[in-house]
């Protein structure tokens, strides 16, 4: 969070406004921005501010030295409302090209320049975040064409009253102990659970209680469980 305060507050942009006209064109009024940054972050070597006008877009690049205070200066801004965004990159600006990605990025600030009043205006940039993702495309189901009794799930032809990862539908996993039967997920009690045990209850493979048998007033086995059970 220390980090977070110090990064994200480098660079504060002042624009002030002044009245001009550009030499050789039809006179027009023109603004200036001041772009001020307290200390340069330690990866950061050229600061790139695009400015978006009613009818005009500039882009102005700065070489900066890392750990360092720098003032920017930018002047023949469009009055008006103006949209300013600002990047920073790890190369000088003479390496920086189109295809170049940016250290740091910001979000787009408005403001309005007019003439013989001064804006503010600040710019937050922070780090920018990459990330490499993997799309891939999956044929439509319904279209495939798949034999009697099979129906298409994920691009194979499977049966739904047994595959227990589309059971009934596709999609429809079975978890164990269940198992896919007539396209139900179900457990089947495999019969184990009473082994060596004929009286009182005990727990199949299913996670179900199933009774051994009742006791009747005899000593059913070693392993009986049942309270009543008495011996000769």
């Amino acid at each position: 969070m220390i980090r977070r305060a110090v990064l994200l507050s480098p660079l504060a942009v002042t624009v002030i406004v002044a009245c001009g006209s550009q030499a050789g064109s039809a006179a027009e009024d023109i603004g200036e921005a001041r772009a001020e940054i307290t200390q340069v972050p330690a990866d950061v070597l050229c600061v790139q501010i695009s400015i978006v006008g009613q009818s005009s877009t500039s882009t102005r690049q700065f070489d900066v030295t890392p750990g360092q205070s720098s003032v920017l200066d930018m002047k023949g801004l469009p009055i008006g409302a103006d949209t300013f965004k600002g990047a920073a990159f790890g190369s000088a600006c003479s390496g920086v090209t189109g295809s170049s990605i940016p250290a740091w990025i910001g979000n787009d600030v408005q403001a309005t320049l007019s003439p013989g009043v001064v804006t503010n205006v600040k710019l937050v940039l922070r780090h920018n975040g990459e990330a490499n993702v993997s799309v891939d495309f999956q044929g439509d189901d319904a279209g495939a064409t798949c034999p009697a009794g099979r129906t298409a799930c994920g691009g194979q032809c499977v049966d739904t009253s047994t595959d227990p990862n589309n059971c009934g539908a596709c999609g429809n996993v079975c978890t164990l102990p269940n198992a896919c039967s007539g396209g139900v997920c179900s457990c089947t009690d495999d019969g184990t659970a009473c082994a060596n045990q004929v009286c009182g209850s005990a727990v199949n493979n299913c996670g179900k209680t199933v009774s051994c048998g009742v006791c009747n007033g005899r000593c059913c086995l070693d392993s009986c469980v049942c309270s009543t059970c008495q011996c000769p």
